[in-house]
């Protein structure tokens, strides 16, 4: 039973990528023809794609309680009916995650300013979740949401990511032509949840989206940095998973730039964040 669950939990996540990416798509195409009022329709078309998708596990429960009525009341076999209606509705995740949020106050320690809202192990609850949350663009300059795998802390301090790094998708306003923060969160979380990142997926831990004056963000947590081919399999799976157009590139910054002189010596170039890059794609 649980290894049929799992399966379709996965495909379930996996519909919600292909849906989200082929959005993306006409999204890009379209973007070279729209004019200064055409922004309005783009993000009309982004808007229906969530709330799509918000609304989509409340239909079946509806949907699943509304054929259960129509059966006899005096039926000894409805509460069975209705018990297996409902374990349909529930979608297991291979993993447990906790969602964060953290709103950098000044005077306050870093602890002291996060908070996890919630952990979760179930496509429903993901959703559930989701809806209630403030989208991407609308987060307000220095606050963070970050997904992590439990029981990992969305921090550089953690045993699992003290030795890794981070794959980052920048949005400068000129990357902003070509990229929805909103579509690009979504679809990252979803690629995370889902296990998209095949046999690299225990070696991703989460993902972090910041919310900057200067140049949002969207950041990729993986445990190691050490192995270029591992680290280079995971960004081109990201650009694939998330759309990202080859004109945009992804850096991968190292988390504790005193973790490897040797690495370190690859590439001097530093990032917008001001943080070692190692590799980029």
């Amino acid at each position: 039973m649980a290894n049929i669950l799992t399966e379709s939990s996965t495909t379930i996540v996996n519909n919600d990528c292909q849906q989200i990416n082929e959005q993306i798509e006409k999204l890009n195409v379209n973007s070279d023809q729209t004019t200064n009022d055409g922004g309005q329709t783009k993000s009309t078309a982004i808007q229906n794609l969530l709330e799509k998708k918000l609304s989509n596990s409340d239909d079946q429960k509806e949907n699943s309680l509304l054929s259960t009525s129509s059966t006899d009341s005096n039926d000894l076999s409805t509460p069975l009916i209705l018990m297996n209606k409902q374990i349909e509705l529930i979608h297991p995740l291979e993993s447990q995650w906790s969602f964060w949020y953290l709103k950098n106050q000044q005077g306050k320690d870093w602890q002291d300013n996060l908070m996890k809202l919630a952990t979760f192990g179930y496509v429903e609850e993901f959703w559930a979740l989701f809806n209630h949350l403030r989208v991407a663009s609308r987060l307000p300059p220095s606050c963070d949401y970050m997904l992590f795998k439990s029981p990992i802390l969305p921090c550089w301090e953690d045993s699992h990511n003290t030795s890794g790094g981070r794959w980052v998708l920048y949005f400068s306003k000129s990357e902003q032509v070509y990229l929805n923060l909103d579509v690009c969160w979504l679809a990252s979380m979803l690629a995370l949840i889902g296990g998209q990142y095949a046999q690299d997926t225990n070696y991703v831990n989460g993902v972090v989206l910041s919310a900057r004056k200067s140049c949002d963000r969207i950041a990729l947590w993986t445990s190691v940095h050490h192995d270029q081919q591992l680290i280079y399999r995971i960004g081109r799976r990201m650009r694939e998973l998330i759309n990202i157009p080859r004109q945009i590139h992804i850096l991968f910054e190292l988390h504790n730039q005193e973790t490897s002189t040797a690495t370190s010596v690859m590439n001097k170039k530093k990032s917008t964040a001001g943080n070692k890059v190692l590799y980029q794609l």
